[in-house]
């Protein structure tokens, strides 16, 4: 009884989980469009090569983590 109960649990976490993934899907096709290519506007421009930085760009410094050591 105890393993067909873990069963179904698995099996209803599994299915939900491939529901909201279609789901996910839906909502950008209804959200966004694809351009001539069949690319959504955020996927035009992936290039992020060294050579497209300025040389008098800062760098990004991560500052969320943890300070030790300082007051």
């Amino acid at each position: 009884m105890t393993c067909l109960i873990c069963f179904k649990i698995i099996t209803r976490k599994l299915t939900s989980k491939e529901k909201k993934d279609t789901a996910d899907d839906d909502v950008l096709q209804t959200m966004f469009s694809k351009d001539d290519n069949g690319k959504y506007p955020w996927e035009t421009d992936t290039d992020d090569s060294p050579d497209r930085i300025n040389k008098t760009t800062r760098r990004l410094k991560d500052s969320t983590g943890a300070k030790r050591g300082r007051w």
